[in-house]
């Protein structure tokens, strides 16, 4: 409350700091002005208190309107009044109840035999170890020749044969696996692999597939990842010498491997490309314009490139070619500027004079099913995983080499 004095000419109220009355100018008696109450010091923790209080009821707009020297008064006033830990205090002791037993842990989770003895596969393809991460792709989730994490696969292999009796083989393939006639006749005349059943138990597809072997088709009974451990690709990085007889293909391991033209069976070539079943949202900043996503690095980028699978005679591996780890300059004037066109040049090249290797690009006609994004918002692979792509044409080249080379 206010200290006032009145003046004794005129009565009138004046101020405590007034010589002269402000009204009539008459001097004021001199006298000590009261001094003012002293301001009340807070402890640390009053005004932590009030300051938490004050941040916690600005709102986002507010915040940044405010000085940064008040906000930073406030936040130092918070870490003030946060108690101090405890210094050279030993940690507390455990309580132990020795009558009551301590419960067994639980048993450790059997391994899957399919993928004993294989490394650590956490790695895209082209950096660790190739064979177990194609390995482990190939033993989870779907693809499009059925679903890969099952015990037992039944595929059927395609045959320009089945034309002929494509009215009684329908009805055989129906009738042994379930399926409606119309499936069974598209089964019949896809140009691809295609999954006919599967199932956890062996017995019940072998003796579908001998059935169905019986009439004359071709089936193929796979077991989740044994089927494929033997017959994963060889990547080559170079050929030594593309006019020499047998030819000497340097492989990404450090080794080579000798091979006469004469056994060269086929070569299957694909587009390996990363797949996209949706567009990356746009990150906006608070104006509303789009914000640049960051770099991604040259080591960490995907970028699509062509392979070309060779298959040999007498050899359960393929041979493969990546466009994008092959010096195309072995080709000399016949190089082409395309690396699918450069894959063709290099199939002829290799091809025996008796004629050329059979190209067959039927890759192309293998749907791409909906499922995670092989890259990110930034552009890069994500980490752990092997390009789709790259993992549904080793399926399909595995395949072809067993309708080649039966088991």
């Amino acid at each position: 409350m206010a200290v006032t004095r009145r003046c004794p000419s005129c009565d009138r109220p004046n101020g405590p700091k007034f010589r002269a009355c402000m009204y009539c100018g008459a001097p004021l008696e001199a006298g000590e002005a009261p001094s003012e109450p002293p301001t009340e010091e807070l402890d640390p923790a009053a005004r932590a208190e009030r300051a938490r209080a004050l941040l916690d009821a600005l709102t986002p707009k507010a915040r940044s309107m405010m000085p940064p020297s008040a906000l930073a008064k406030l936040e130092a006033d918070i870490r003030a009044g946060e108690p101090a830990a405890p210094e050279d205090e030993p940690p507390p002791r455990p309580v132990t109840a020795p009558s009551t037993p301590t419960p067994a842990p639980p048993a450790p989770p059997e391994p899957d035999p399919s993928a004993a003895d294989l490394p650590s596969a956490n790695q895209e393809e082209g950096r660790g170890h190739f064979e177990a991460a194609l390995l482990e792709a190939l033993g989870r989730g779907g693809g499009p020749f059925g679903p890969r994490q099952v015990s037992w696969r039944l595929v059927l292999q395609p045959s320009a044969s089945y034309r002929e009796g494509l009215p009684w083989l329908r009805e055989r393939l129906a009738r042994i696996t379930g399926l409606d006639l119309y499936t069974a006749t598209q089964n019949l005349q896809r140009p691809v692999p295609s999954c006919i059943a599967s199932n956890d138990h062996r017995p019940l597809l072998a003796s579908m597939a001998q059935e169905l072997a019986d009439g004359g088709l071709l089936v193929e009974l796979l077991e989740r990842r044994v089927w494929a451990r033997e017959r994963l690709p060889l990547l080559v990085e170079d050929i030594e010498d593309l006019d020499a007889d047998p030819l000497v293909l340097w492989l990404a391991d450090g080794s080579w491997i000798r091979v006469a033209r004469e056994r060269l069976r086929v070569a299957l070539v694909a587009e390996i490309s990363p797949s996209r079943t949706k567009v990356p949202e746009v990150e906006r900043s608070r104006l509303g314009l789009p914000v640049k996503p960051q770099r991604a690095s040259l080591e960490d980028r995907f970028s699509p490139y062509i392979a070309m699978d060779l298959w040999v005679a007498g050899q359960k591996r393929p041979l493969r070619i990546r466009s994008s780890e092959f010096d195309f300059r072995r080709l000399g004037d016949e190089r082409e500027f395309a690396a699918t066109l450069n894959m063709r040049v290099l199939a002829r090249r290799l091809s025996p004079a008796i004629g050329p290797v059979a190209v067959d690009d039927g890759f192309r006609r293998v749907p791409v099913l909906p499922g995670p994004l092989d890259r990110e918002q930034g552009g890069s692979v994500k980490p752990g995983t092997v390009p789709r792509r790259a993992i549904d044409f080793t399926e399909y080249s595995i395949l072809r080499g067993l309708a080649l080379e039966p088991r």
